[in-house]
């Protein structure tokens, strides 16, 4: 199995059930050592405003669970079948990666305006002909992508800020 330089590598089992599996799956998927489970939605069925007290799933869905990269596959996938026979039932391989950089390649500069663009601080700037903001885009601010950011930026563009002084 391939190891990654940023860490472990993980794998990945999918299982899609009915909605009434899911609690017994769920433990047998934590006994067997899952490190995470998530809840996949298999159908364009929206639960917007669940009642109360109520946790309803969708129709079909599929469970996605972690596990390290030494887990016996077949034991897992026995013991599953045990609780519910036939279970769709897939097994994938995920590499860890360093998501600090992995994200850097979708971003480019954007142009606000004329005079304005929005550019990475790892990306060299197209045109010296425009003012480049050098801005890290984050999770919440910095891409640009944002109507607020975007619509101010444009506004500026139209401004003469020629002689001005920053106080």
């Amino acid at each position: 199995m391939e190891e990654c330089k940023y860490g472990a590598s993980w794998r990945q089992i999918k299982i899609r059930c009915k909605p009434e599996n899911v609690d017994e799956l769920e433990r047998v998927l934590f006994d067997a050592g899952v490190h995470s489970l998530t809840l996949e939605n298999d159908t364009n069925q929206c639960i917007l405003e669940p009642e109360l007290g109520t946790t309803p799933l969708w129709e079909k869905l599929t469970i996605v669970g972690l596990f390290d990269l030494d887990i016996h596959e077949k034991s897992v996938e026995q013991a599953l079948r045990q609780r519910s026979p036939n279970l769709i039932i897939s097994w994938n391989m995920l590499i860890e990666r360093n998501w600090s950089d992995e994200y850097k390649k979708y971003f480019i500069p954007i142009r606000c305006g004329e005079r304005l663009s929005i550019c990475p601080s790892w990306i060299k700037p197209a045109q010296n002909t425009m003012t480049n903001l050098i801005l890290d885009p984050g999770i919440a601010f910095g891409t640009g992508g944002h109507p607020s950011t975007y619509l101010c930026l444009n506004w500026l563009d139209h401004q003469t800020l020629n002689d001005m002084l920053l106080r």
